[in-house]
């Protein structure tokens, strides 16, 4: 009994103890500082907005100048109807990126030495005469025969194509041609005599720029003499030529030879002279292919006809200008060479042409089939 009461004992004391130590209070928390009042922030101003950026100028298109040397006057048909405007229409096209400027009237070399102009850099583009450098361009003195071409548009496109097929890689391959660039068909003015029939030239001395045409002149029976245009004047003046090679547009408003000469035959068709405009390869190859396309879309046949249709209709109309003034000086009338002449002095030149070709084939030239390729184009053109 007495150990079970004690064991009791010992239960109720421990729950006591177990009971007294759980209700013992814990240390009071230390009450947390009060936090201060947020202060409202103050709203941002708002950002002004950026300034768009200035555009940027574009930049100025870089100007090509490309100095033009040729020696004929400003005045005269070329430059005012055919370089000019083409240089204008260069500008356009280009956005004012090719300049050309003009060196004429010889003002950088004589007539033979345009050539040499190119080759030497000093013009990057000039108008030469193949014609006044004998043997050097052979196959290019196909333009400047004699009494084969009808009219100078004709024989512009002829030269263009016989060019392109036969000299472009032969005679012309240190230079770049841009096209061939014929004046008007040559007649033939004096001074002291008519000329009406073949038996007239007899002994005329005859100027003329080209030694192809002196050729021609001499198998017809007249005394050429080769000279420049500006020589011509003062000589026919002075009476050391009695007449002249000549187109109507040269006669009247290029060289005015008009004033110093009394006779003209007209209906002839002697020839033409046989001038190209080309580049130095050098300026060629250094425009922008965009500016190298241009030039060949405005030059090449484009050109060759334009110039060689000008040079028609300035003939056209310095004819009648001369016709007028004759009338007023008292002057003969115009000779028209009636075809039965005309055709006498074809079959007269014929046995020329003839040696032309074959000297042709002596130098291994292609002689043979220029000249029949040269009959096609002429008779294409004609029709046309």
């Amino acid at each position: 009994m007495k150990k079970a009461f004690l064991i009791s004992l010992i239960i109720v004391l421990a729950v006591g103890l177990v009971l007294g130590g759980c209700g013992e209070a814990a240390e009071p928390t230390a009450p947390t500082a009060p936090t201060a009042p947020t202060v409202p922030t103050t709203p941002t101003a708002p950002t002004e907005p950026t300034a768009p950026a200035e555009p940027t100028a574009p930049a100025e298109p870089e100007e090509i100048e490309l100095k033009f040397a040729h020696f004929v006057s400003p005045t005269a048909c070329c430059p005012v109807h055919i370089f000019d405007p083409w240089a204008e229409e260069l500008s356009e096209r280009t956005n004012g990126r090719v300049k050309m400027t003009f060196y004429g009237g010889m003002a950088l070399g004589a007539v033979p030495d345009h050539y040499d102009l190119i080759l030497s850099g000093m013009a990057d583009i000039a108008l030469m005469n193949p014609d006044t450098t004998p043997g050097v361009f052979p196959l290019a003195e196909a333009q400047t025969l004699p009494m084969v071409y009808p009219s100078s548009e004709v024989a512009a496109l002829t030269s263009w194509d016989l060019i392109e097929k036969y000299m472009l890689d032969t005679e012309f391959k240190e230079v770049k041609v841009l096209f061939s660039s014929p004046v008007g068909m040559c007649q033939l003015i004096t001074k002291t005599k008519p000329v009406h029939t073949l038996e007239d030239l007899d002994g005329v001395k005859i100027g003329t720029t080209s030694s192809v045409q002196a050729k021609a002149l001499a198998v017809l029976g007249a005394a050429p003499v080769i000279q420049t245009p500006a020589e011509m004047y003062p000589s026919l003046e002075r009476g050391l030529l009695d007449g002249a090679a000549t187109n109507w547009e040269g006669t009247w408003n290029a060289f005015k030879y008009y004033d110093v000469t009394k006779y003209r035959t007209d209906g002839i068709n002697l020839g033409v002279a046989g001038p190209v405009v080309a580049m130095n390869l050098d300026s060629w190859n250094n425009l922008p292919p965009d500016i190298q396309e241009i030039i060949e879309e405005t030059s090449g046949p484009v050109l060759a006809r334009k110039t060689g249709k000008v040079f028609d209709d300035e003939c056209i109309r310095c004819l009648e200008l001369i016709k007028e003034y004759d009338k007023k000086v008292g002057n003969p009338d115009v000779y028209i060479l009636p075809a039965d002449e005309r055709e006498r002095w074809v079959e007269a030149i014929q046995p020329m042409l003839d040696e032309w070709v074959a000297e042709l084939e002596a130098k291994g030239l292609p002689g043979e089939a220029l000249m029949a390729d040269l009959y096609a184009l002429v008779e294409k053109y004609s029709a046309e």
